[in-house]
């Protein structure tokens, strides 16, 4: 009996605990159903904006147009008046060798090619002469001959002079090192007093800015020349600045052993900014697809029935609801959505997994989050895509991508 007895109790202990559960249950949805918050609201204001789809990569700026300076003479440098970061004009003199003995070996070639040309002079009109006295019999047909070899030797003698001393001048001219194009020094090698060896100077035109970059396999098929890019750099913070693809490597860069594979591409900078410097990192948004003036949230904040149909909850009347959507562009992290009840200023909930339709928005705790959410996006933007293909650096600390709004 004493058993039995206890069985009894037990099970009734049992019943009255699924009981309480039943009722608690039934109350938590009945509530729920009356507009307690199941959790809080996170909400955004509804603007409409551009939507961008695009491959982002990393490269470097360097010029289109990049001239070496070199020395066609050996005599050694007596002046220099450039250094590396001047701006520089097409020949402009940057440098001046010691011209030695130049100057005089130039009046010697001078005093010559006079001498050269009197005797020329004089050879010409000896045979011309000749000519005349041999048509009249006055003088035979080897004088003749004679004072032709004669004239020809004079405008040899001539000739090799008036060479003798074009080169000089040429090597009097190219004692002054001039710049071949307008552009900035980027590397200066001239010593005073050592003779030109090589590379003088090197000068490149920082008005025609390109970056050479790199894309992966996987993007190279969505990218074509002629497309419009968005650039950035360190130095230039937020501001951003357009361009153009210019090129497409046929062939992969990367190693064949290698399966990163990569194709290098390069993007001319339509309005570079004086900030910009050849060797800068530059950061890219190569545009796939762009779309202005639409409405776009994150992919979490819609919401796909089983039908197939897209919506998104909003807030009206301080009340959860429902609106019906359709999808277009989209990006690695937003998408754009279309519908006749969507419009500025509508507070989309961006948390529609925690919350329901009907539910009241509890203003103090669902401001507070919603705060937080705010907060948090500051620091994105987004119409931009995300998946930055970035080379490794081969030194150093790889470059930082510029923080975007």
């Amino acid at each position: 009996m004493k058993a039995k007895k206890k069985w009894i109790i037990l099970i009734a202990i049992i019943l009255l605990l699924i009981i309480a559960g039943l009722v608690a249950k039934n109350y938590f949805f009945s509530e729920k159903s009356k507009g307690v918050s199941a959790a809080p609201i996170q909400t955004m204001d509804l603007t409409k904006g551009t939507i961008i789809n695009s491959i982002t990569a990393s490269g470097t700026i360097y010029s289109a147009k990049t001239m070496n300076v070199c020395s066609s003479v050996t005599y050694p440098v007596e002046e220099i008046r450039v250094n590396d970061g001047d701006k520089v004009k097409a020949g402009q003199i940057m440098a001046v060798l010691h011209t030695g003995s130049l100057s005089t070996d130039l009046d010697k070639a001078q005093l010559t090619l006079d001498a050269a040309e009197r005797d020329l002079t004089s050879k010409s009109n000896d045979y011309e002469n000749n000519k005349v006295l041999y048509e009249e019999g006055a003088v035979s047909l080897l004088d003749l001959n004679n004072s032709l070899n004669a004239l020809e030797n004079a405008k040899d003698t001539y000739h090799e002079a008036e060479t003798n001393q074009n080169d000089l001048k040429k090597k009097l001219t190219d004692c002054n090192i001039v710049a071949p194009i307008s552009g900035t020094v980027t590397e200066s090698n001239a010593e005073v007093g050592l003779a030109p060896s090589g590379i003088l100077f090197v000068v490149e035109d920082a008005g025609d800015l390109y970056v050479a970059a790199k894309v992966k396999e996987f993007s190279i098929s969505k990218i074509k020349v002629g497309q419009e890019v968005q650039l950035k750099t360190n130095v230039t913070g937020n501001n951003s600045f357009k361009g153009t693809l210019s090129y497409i490597s046929p062939k992969a860069v990367s190693d064949s052993s290698s399966t990163n594979v990569e194709f290098e591409i390069k993007v001319k900078i339509s309005n570079p900014d004086p900030l910009m410097k050849i060797g800068m990192n530059a950061f890219l948004d190569i545009i796939v697809t762009s779309k202005d003036n639409v409405y776009s949230v994150s992919y979490d904040t819609v919401v796909t029935g089983k039908d197939g149909q897209s919506s998104v909850y909003a807030l009206k009347d301080n009340t959860v609801i429902q609106v019906s959507v359709k999808t277009g562009i989209e990006n690695d992290t937003n998408i754009e959505i279309i519908g006749e009840g969507l419009q500025d200023g509508m507070k989309i909930v961006t948390n529609p997994g925690s919350v329901i339709i009907g539910q009241k928005a509890d203003i103090g705790t669902d401001q507070a989050a919603a705060g937080k959410i705010k907060a948090q996006r500051a620091n994105n933007n987004q119409s931009q895509s995300s998946g930055t293909q970035t080379p490794p650096a081969e030194t150093g600390t790889p470059p930082t991508r510029p923080e975007t709004n």
